[in-house]
């Protein structure tokens, strides 16, 4: 029972929290597509950051940074992640 337990729950964390659905539809997007949405992505969180800065807001230091992060996030596992590095796309 114990093991059928762990194998559930080791499915369900890699199904809802390694495989996600935004990473997915990140990798999908072309650079050109990737790299306009990082910038945006950047404005956001900037301007998160700079309106709680000026407290035009009572939010907005961990929503900025949090984007950026996520940016950071997407970004490696994109780019860096262990799916992209495969044997079979070494030539030698």
């Amino acid at each position: 029972m114990g093991r059928i337990f762990c194998y559930c729950s080791h499915s369900l964390f890699k199904h809802f929290f390694v495989d996600l659905v935004m990473q997915r539809w990140f990798n999908k997007l072309s650079n050109v597509q990737s790299i306009f949405l990082n910038i945006l992505l950047i404005f956001v969180g900037s301007y998160f950051f700079y309106l709680r800065n000026t407290d035009q807001i009572g939010f907005g230091y961990f929503i900025g940074i949090g984007i950026m992060i996520e940016i950071m996030i997407l970004n490696y596992k994109k780019y860096f992640g262990v799916d992209n590095h495969r044997e079979s796309d070494e030539e030698e």
